[in-house]
Parts: structure tokens; C-alpha cells; sequence
């Protein structure tokens, strides 16, 4: 749950011992943040991990940082992956598509006192997400009642285990829980 400062740093501290460890000496070490010609030859590659993976930690562990990584991730589409282009995007996107007018976001993991959405426009994106395409990973993404993630501690008793798929949130004597719950014939709320 923490991040590095210097992740570069890091890294090339990592890469010099491993080469060392196996007698590739290494006599100096040089960061450079400014693009550079290269012969195309890669070194060492590191594949994301899927979408629905990120998304599965974000969701059930609140991991912030993976949370802010997404959120300034959308601000690609319009040019600007910065908090602002984040927040432009998924405005837009909430406006447009789910027609919420409440959403008020600045950063991605909701740690801002400043974000704000109300329950009936959060009502209205859950409702609009079990309608959509990407639904199943979605929801296999949310924390399961009395079983794992932010929830495994919560609605344990026999009726309710397994039966809520949800988020939870907290911040400053803030708590709130969104999701949907199942209903013994199997409808979604």
C-alpha cells in the first residue's frame, strides 16, 4: 500500500544487483527523463496486467494508487493524463452515458475531500453498469459480504454471506458501501 518516491531509482539499484549477482559488471548508472533515441532492443519487458485484474485489486483491496493510475490513465483520450483530464473524462462519460449530474472528482482513488456524487447518481451508474457488456468482470471485481476484500468482515451471518457484491469507502469518519445485492430468486438489486 505504500509507492516509491524514485521508482527509476529503484529499479536501477534492482538491475545492478541482479547483474552483479551474475558477474555483468556495471561501472556507471545514469537516469535520463528525456526521450532518447534507442536501437529498438529491449533490455527487459514487463506486461500490465489485464484490465480486469487491475481492476479486481482496486475494487476489492482499495488500492489508491492503482485507483489514481486508472483515473489519470483516462485523461489519455483527450490528450491530458493529469488529475484534470481524469476528471474531464469521467465526467463526461458519467453525464453522457448514465446521465448524472452530481459528480463533483478530483482524484481517482476518492481520497479528496472535494469528490462528491450523490446516492441516487451512484444508483443510476451501478443500474447502467449491470446493463452493460463488461458487467460480469465488473462485478466478479466487487468485494464479496462475509467473504474477501473490503466486505469479508461484514454481513457474515447466513443470510446475507455471498449475497452483497460491493465497494466500501472511508475517509475522515466517512463510510459508505455502493453495490447490489442478490435476493434469494436470484434478482439483482
Amino acid at each position: 500500500k505504500g509507492a516509491l518516491p524514485e521508482p527509476y531509482r529503484w529499479f536501477g539499484l534492482q538491475l545492478q544487483q541482479a547483474l552483479s549477482q551474475k558477474r555483468i559488471p556495471v561501472k556507471d548508472v545514469t537516469y535520463c527523463f528525456d526521450p532518447v533515441e534507442v536501437d529498438n532492443s529491449s533490455l527487459v519487458s514487463f506486461p500490465s496486467p489485464s484490465l480486469e485484474r487491475i481492476c479486481r485489486v482496486v475494487n476489492k483491496h482499495s488500492n489508491n494508487l492503482y485507483a489514481d493510475h486508472l483515473f489519470l490513465s483516462l485523461g489519455k483520450s483527450c490528450n491530458r493524463p493529469n488529475w484534470d483530464g481524469g476528471a474531464f473524462v469521467l465526467s463526461r462519460y458519467c453525464r453522457e452515458k448514465v446521465g448524472t449530474r452530481s459528480l463533483l472528482v478530483y482524484d481517482g482513488s476518492g481520497l479528496s475531500p472535494f469528490n462528491s456524487f450523490s446516492a441516487g447518481d451512484m444508483v443510476k451508474l451501478l443500474h447502467y453498469a449491470s446493463k452493460q457488456p463488461f458487467f460480469d468482470d465488473f462485478y466478479a471485481s466487487l468485494s464479496v459480504s462475509g467473504v474477501d476484500g473490503t466486505l469479508r468482515n461484514l454481513w457474515r451471518d447466513e443470510a446475507t454471506k455471498g449475497h452483497i457484491r460491493g465497494k466500501s469507502g472511508t475517509m475522515n469518519g466517512v463510510l459508505g458501501y455502493a453495490g447490489y445485492i442478490s435476493t434469494n430468486d436470484n434478482r439483482l438489486l
